[in-house]
C-alpha cells in the first residue's frame, strides 16, 4: 500500500510539532529547575569605580544583617570598574563576598587593600593579582573573628597587583 504524497506531508509536519512541542518542554523544564535552584541563593552586588589617588576609600554590602565591605587606596591611571558581591546560600547560612574586576587585569597599584565580612565566621580568605593568578602568601594576611574575617595586603609584601579578593564565611547563630 502506497502512502499518498499528502499523508506523507501531513505525517512530517505532524512529527515536526511533536518535536517542537518536545523542544518547549524540555526548556520550560530546564527553566524551572533553574528558578528552584536560584531560590537556594540570595545575592547583593554592585558595579562600582575604584578610585586612584592615594586616598583611602571603601565600599559595602549588606546582606541579612551580614556586611562585606572592601576598603582601598590605590593610585596610577584613572577610575575602574569593579563589582563587590555578597551571596548567601539559603538553608545552609553559608556567606561568600568577593571583589573583582571584571576584566581580570588591573592597571592600577593599589597601596594597600582590606576586604572584611561582618556577622559572619570567616571559613577561608583569598586574593589574586595579575592576570587573575593568586598572590602568594606572604603578601596577604587572613584573620579569623568570632563574628567577622577580613583579608589583608601586609604591608612592605603586598606587590600592588590585584585583580579580586574572596571570603567565604558561615553565618553566626543568634541564640534566644
Amino acid at each position: 500500500m502506497e502512502i499518498s504524497a499528502a499523508a506523507k506531508f501531513f505525517c512530517r509536519k505532524y512529527m515536526q510539532n511533536i518535536a517542537i512541542f518536545a523542544v518547549i518542554i524540555g526548556l520550560l523544564s530546564t527553566h524551572k529547575a533553574l528558578a528552584e535552584k536560584q531560590k537556594d541563593f540570595d545575592h547583593d552586588f554592585e558595579e562600582f569605580n575604584v578610585q586612584p589617588g592615594g586616598q583611602e576609600h571603601s565600599k559595602e554590602r549588606e546582606l541579612n544583617g551580614v556586611v562585606c565591605k572592601f576598603t582601598y587606596v590605590a593610585q596610577g591611571g584613572t577610575n575602574e570598574k569593579w563589582i563587590i558581591t555578597l551571596t548567601e546560600s539559603a538553608g545552609m547560612k553559608k556567606y561568600y563576598c568577593s571583589v573583582s574586576r571584571p576584566e581580570r587585569n588591573s592597571y592600577l597599584f593599589f597601596m594597600k587593600f582590606k576586604l572584611e565580612i561582618q556577622g559572619a565566621k570567616l571559613g577561608m580568605g583569598d586574593a589574586s593579582g595579575a592576570a587573575g593568578k593568586p598572590l602568594k602568601s606572604e603578601e596577604y594576611k587572613v584573620d579569623h573573628g568570632k563574628e567577622s574575617g577580613t583579608v589583608t595586603s601586609v604591608e612592605g609584601k603586598f606587590q600592588s597587583q590585584l585583580t579580586s579578593v574572596v571570603i567565604d564565611a558561615k553565618g553566626v547563630k543568634e541564640e534566644l
